[in-house]
């Protein structure tokens, strides 16, 4: 009995360091620099969390502890702030923790069986990872709006390649691409978020579905049709609608028209 549990840390474990070397590696592929690098970034949290339903949460966190450890090493430890928090915060602790729900099971009374967490309150989780992501990603740019606009506009004159043009074709800027690039400050972070919340739900159901093929899903697979959202969603929903709305109103207030 203790050979067999020792043999099944060992597996949880080379699951885990296996699972996190792959969830690296999709990571640092923008680098690349080839048309399928956006594509395989969005699916970097799939390898974890494969491991943590899997096998177990353990073989997760192991996943994000392996590649957190493996981007410092080929990066560096003066690049641990712009490679391994990005990617621990943005993909490897939201899909383990979403592996670590999918388990979540407890002891059902009325049927006298296993009643499995909810498929909808894990697409609740998933939106809500998406914006938290973003809510912390924020204060990198900025500790205040104005700030944040800024440094996001920057960035993306950056991005356009605006400001290495030659000062003669920057005064040709019209004021249709000045609009353009206010608009992508206002949307990005919203448009962010939503799309951080459609890739984990994404990733979530690729890896259920993979693991269902394989055998190796450890929950039955939910009827999705009767899923339904937890009642705190359109709570929280509210909530982010005047927070929202406050914001918009503090910024009228210190920045008029």
């Amino acid at each position: 009995m203790r050979s067999a549990g020792q043999l099944m840390m060992v597996q949880t474990g080379l699951i885990g360091i296996g699972a996190g070397a792959a969830a690296a590696f999709l990571f640092v592929s923008p680098a690349s620099g080839t048309p399928l690098a956006l594509l395989l970034l969005l699916v970097a949290p799939l390898p974890i969390l494969i491991a943590a339903i899997g096998w177990s949460h353990w073989a997760g966190l192991i996943a994000v502890g392996t590649a957190a450890l493996g981007l410092s090493a080929v990066f560096g430890v003066d690049e641990f702030q712009s490679v391994c928090i990005p990617f621990v915060l943005g993909i490897g602790a939201p899909a383990w923790w979403l592996g670590y729900l999918a388990l979540l099971a407890r002891h059902d009374p009325a049927t006298g069986g296993v009643e499995w967490y909810p498929a909808g309150s894990l697409v609740f989780w998933s939106a809500v990872l998406g914006a938290a992501v973003m809510l912390v990603v924020i204060p990198f740019y900025g500790m205040d709006l104005q700030t944040f606009h800024t440094t996001l506009r920057k960035v993306l004159e950056t991005a356009l390649r605006l400001e290495s043009e030659p000062a003669s074709a920057s005064a040709l800027r019209n004021a249709d691409q000045d609009r353009f690039i206010d608009f992508l400050v206002a949307v990005m972070p919203p448009a962010a978020a939503a799309l951080g919340s459609v890739t984990n739900m994404l990733n979530l159901w690729l890896a259920g579905r993979i693991l269902h093929i394989s055998g190796r899903l450890r929950r039955p697979w939910p009827d999705l049709k009767t899923a339904t959202l937890p009642s705190m969603t359109l709570a929280a929903l509210c909530i982010a609608i005047f927070a929202r709305r406050a914001l918009d109103v503090d910024r009228n207030v210190l920045h008029p028209a």
